[in-house]
């Protein structure tokens, strides 16, 4: 898993903690645990917002004749709220995606509409509860967090976008129970909802342009025996924000089942490429099943702040992930994986992030493709503010200490004209095959993008 950095326009954890460290609810603000897309939190009768976002994107250099050279990708959202005093809060919103595609003047088109934050919230003497499509995030580090799991994700489009723009709100009950410096959290998801994906056929399917695979994927039914849970608890200790969580859970990316390989077969050494996969089904006739396994994450974070620095820290244990193999079988490992990040708002509007990853695979087998048994990184951002934070200059990184995977995102935000902020970047991928960003290492890319908020 690519870790990201950091997207928030300020340090969550420089904050003072001292204005919470008598609670770890803030309940001077009855919606303090709504997410930051519902900004209009008045109340009143029901008001109109949304935002519009598009990104237009340039590959680099044409590594060859299949990939797009363009991609055009616009996001509406829209919808209202209704809130009563400090009782309950309605939101209901649609969104909406469509992309577009170019490859030698040859454009192809997608189009979807969902429903997106659609929700009742009510709040009562010492808790709190929410039902309906909502977004709900665990852990404490920057943009990327083993806690974050709870909602799915759409990768339709890039794997180093703002992750907070890529979740996709789920029908989910949520309750939080306050006892003095403790919060006992609890969420059901009735059934599984996977991440968005296509899996050949464009620069980001998860199998890349591999024709000949015939995809048939598992589709959970929407039964209780599929539903997914966890429960969370929270508290501050002088000033220190920790949390110790449970999550019961599908994974929201597939992996490929065991596929049975005859005897004597010409299936090459060393690590398995989706061309080699495409070969084999094409000449055996074979079809490709695609597994989503349950899986329990054990997690515990903490947040806290050491003079103008703010540290935090993600700690997981994952009892079963799915990994293929150049066998051509799906076996399952338990992983750890812990991440540690401070940060430091500067003199003069330069700010800093620096994040360390550790991920290991226990019980490692050198067969296992497309994963390391060890994974050693680094990631953060860098930016500098100028004209009251209406120019930002910054930089995105994430770099495998072992040198096998690198991505950086340098960029330009303006926004002297509101509502409009105007974002101009690209955007590097390299890396073994063994990696993330190895395996997009051809979708290199410049981009512009506008978003419009309302």
């Amino acid at each position: 898993m690519i870790c990201r950095s950091t997207d928030s326009t300020h340090s969550q954890s420089v904050k003072s903690l001292e204005e919470e460290d008598a609670r770890t609810d803030d309940t001077s603000n009855p919606w303090a645990q709504e997410g930051t897309r519902d900004s209009d939190k008045d109340e009143g009768l029901f008001k109109l917002s949304g935002e519009v976002h598009n990104k237009f994107a340039h590959d680099v250099s044409e590594d060859n004749d299949s990939e797009d050279d363009m991609m055009n990708h616009v996001q509406v959202r829209i919808g209202t709220s209704l809130v009563h005093a400090d009782l309950w809060r309605a939101v209901l919103f649609v969104d909406a995606d469509y992309f577009s595609y170019g490859n030698d003047g040859d454009w192809k088109e997608d189009a979807d509409i969902r429903l997106g934050d659609a929700s009742l919230n009510f709040r009562g003497d010492g808790f709190n509860m929410k039902i309906g499509n909502q977004i709900i995030r665990w852990g404490k580090t920057d943009a990327y967090s083993p806690l974050d799991n709870l909602n799915p994700e759409d990768f339709r489009d890039d794997l180093s976008g703002r992750r907070d723009d890529r979740k996709r709100p789920i029908p989910m009950a949520s309750m939080d129970v306050y006892a003095r410096n403790l919060t006992i959290s609890g969420v059901f998801i009735p059934f599984f909802v996977k991440s968005e994906y296509d899996l050949i056929g464009t620069d980001w399917a998860v199998f890349g342009r591999a024709d000949g695979i015939t995809f048939m994927e598992e589709d959970p039914s929407d039964s209780l025996g599929n539903s997914e849970g966890g429960i969370r608890l929270s508290g501050i200790v002088g000033r220190l924000d920790w949390a110790l969580s449970w999550l019961s859970a599908r994974e929201d990316l597939p992996t490929p089942d065991t596929l049975d390989l005859p005897v004597g077969f010409p299936l090459s050494a060393g690590n398995l490429t989706t061309s080699q996969l495409a070969y084999f089904l094409t000449a055996t006739g074979k079809s490709v099943l695609l597994i989503h396994d349950r899986q329990n994450i054990f997690g515990f974070e903490f947040e806290t702040t050491l003079h103008s620095f703010g540290v935090r820290g993600d700690l997981a244990y994952i009892d079963h992930t799915s990994y293929f193999t150049r066998d051509l079988e799906r076996i399952r490992k338990p992983v750890f994986q812990a991440m540690a990040g401070i940060d430091y708002s500067g003199v003069n509007d330069w700010y800093a992030n620096l994040q360390f990853l550790i991920s290991r695979i226990r019980d490692y087998e050198t067969r296992i493709v497309w994963a390391k048994e060890t994974t050693l990184a680094i990631n953060g951002t860098l930016w500098k503010d100028f004209f009251n934070g209406d120019l930002r200059l910054e930089c995105r990184y994430y770099y495998d200490l072992s040198g096998d995977a690198t991505v950086l995102n340098p960029k330009i935000r303006l926004s002297f004209w509101t509502p409009v902020i105007f974002e101009i970047g690209a955007e590097w991928f390299d890396g073994s095959e063994e990696t993330i960003p190895g395996r997009f290492q051809n979708n290199d890319q410049v981009y512009l993008t506008a978003e419009i908020k309302f």
